[in-house]
């Protein structure tokens, strides 16, 4: 086995403890027996085989579960797996309720690089390196991205992860490097693909949510006393194979419910599922509220650097008498602080697309819909510059 397969076994492990619960919990099978029929059906392959396997390559958590399984099989009682399920549903509530928590330390991590790192470290490196001061500007910006990147991983492999299905289209994006080369304008060569793909990707994301609602209505049904496979005319296979997550487990629930027995468990699969609905619309209530003052924070972020090289400008143009090199100070030139404003163009723009990110992956769980909020964002920076150095910037230099 190599180390990808490991390190997939292990995040898959990690992901689906909870759906496999609700299998089991759900299901007229007795515990051992349903994660082998569930494996051998193709549902869950990477699960383990026979009565005493080694878990080596699993979870510490899944370790756990398997342990639990296995008393509950022994004992002839199912109670041990509805105990652990229920008390993996209150960590999933309580990941919902730090929500907030977590959304407001990103935005305070890009605040300090994007918004207060920038200027700062500029102002101190356009007066001592001027020719280092574009560098290292796009390299904060790159960092931002790595950092979002890296910290909101759990969310990205979390429950609440959502599907981009038509992924490949994000690609388009990348129409944006020959149109930076026509135009020179990363505003405008970032916002020319971006539209079109928010416009997909809120449609995909917007059938990804009615997915879930669309379930919940077959789970009533179910729970009703009503066999849904022949009532909606599905194919159980193609059935659960469309689903993921924590739906792909109330799918293979269902599944098992009526190939093994008559549906009388499915009343509690309706609770479960609920459950789970509910702390998704938790999630993505909380995260709105914090991240609309992300878009607060890319006006302020581009306000200050505007009005820093603005400034600097404004100074150099009116004291060019000044020498260049004074003791250890280094004042920049007129055609270098134009130089310096275009790659400020460049290093906001990837500022952008880290708040975009960030504000995806907070509120889908999925890095790929961040396209839904590039647009906008890219609109408030464009406007925020056009004010700043338009009206603020006179103001403040007379």
């Amino acid at each position: 086995m190599s180390i990808l397969d490991r390190i997939k076994i292990w995040f898959e492990s990690q992901r689906d403890i909870i759906p496999l619960s609700i299998i089991l919990t759900t299901s007229p099978l007795p515990p051992l027996t349903t994660l082998n029929k569930v494996r051998e059906l193709g549902f869950y392959k990477y699960l383990p085989k026979g009565t005493n396997p080694i878990l080596k390559e699993y979870s510490k958590k899944f370790r756990e579960f398997y342990r639990e399984i296995a008393e509950a099989h022994i004992s002839g009682s199912e109670k041990r797996v509805e105990y652990f399920l229920e008390d993996k549903l209150e960590e999933f509530k309580s990941f919902a309720e730090t929500g907030e928590l977590r959304v407001l330390s990103n935005i305070a991590m890009l605040n300090s690089i994007a918004v207060i790192l920038p200027p700062m470290i500029s102002v101190l490196m356009v007066l001592t390196n001027p020719l280092s001061t574009p560098l290292l500007l796009i390299g904060l910006s790159i960092l931002s991205i790595v950092l979002i990147l890296l910290l909101n991983l759990p969310n990205v492999t979390s429950l609440y992860s959502i599907k981009f299905k038509k992924a490949y289209l994000t690609l388009l994006i990348l129409l944006a490097i020959p149109l930076y080369f026509l135009t020179e304008n990363p505003y405008l060569a970032l916002l020319v693909p971006s539209i079109p793909l928010s416009i997909v990707s809120f449609i995909e994301l917007k059938k990804e949510l009615n997915e879930r609602e669309n379930l919940l209505s077959i789970v009533k049904s179910a729970a009703t006393g009503v066999n849904i496979f022949k009532y909606y005319k599905l194919n159980p296979e193609k059935f659960v194979k469309k689903y993921y997550g924590f739906m792909k487990g109330v799918a293979v629930a269902l599944y098992l419910g009526y190939a093994f027995g008559s549906g009388e468990k499915m009343e509690a699969l309706l609770k479960y599922y609920r459950i789970y609905l509910n702390t998704l619309k938790r999630i993505r209530l909380k995260t709105f509220t914090v991240i609309f003052y992300s878009f607060l924070m890319v006006s302020a972020a581009v306000s200050v650097l505007y009005l820093m090289e603005g400034s600097l400008r404004e100074f150099r143009a009116r004291t060019p008498d000044i020498p260049a090199t004074f003791n250890f100070i280094q004042l920049p030139s007129l055609s270098q602080l134009n130089e310096l404003e275009k790659y400020l163009d460049i290093a906001v723009v990837i500022n952008i697309t880290a708040f975009a990110l960030s504000c995806a992956m907070l509120r889908e769980g999925n890095p790929l819909y961040f396209t839904i909020y590039l647009p906008l964002l890219l609109t408030i920076a464009v406007i925020s510059k056009y004010i700043t150095l338009t009206y603020f910037l006179p103001l403040l230099i007379r």
